[in-house]
């Protein structure tokens, strides 16, 4: 059995990445879903695991806590927030697991 490939999508919280990460978690990956909006992103978690019951999700604000390095990045967020972003996952990927 080949293993799940790990997408991280920021701004999960918002309409497109909402509906990015509802269509995603029909396939065979793990989600980890990334707002700043907590009540929403665990909303979505909700509705995503309802809709697609074997699906693997988690729901996270920021990455200092984040137990699954990414494979695929999906950045729906606003053109201005890409820079910070990016610096996170650098900052996150640097530190020991």
């Amino acid at each position: 059995m080949e293993a799940k490939q790990t997408v991280a999508v920021f701004g999960a919280s918002g309409n497109m990445g909402s509906a990015i990460t509802k269509s995603i978690a029909k396939g065979p990956y793990r989600l980890l879903l990334i707002s700043n909006d907590a009540e929403k992103l665990q909303k979505l978690r909700a509705d995503i695991l309802k809709e697609s019951p074997k699906a693997e999700a988690e729901a996270i604000q920021t990455l200092i806590n984040t137990r699954w390095k990414a494979d695929i990045f999906i950045l729906a967020v606003p053109y201005y927030s890409e820079v910070e972003i990016v610096s996170e996952i650098m900052e996150a990927e640097q530190r020991p697991i």
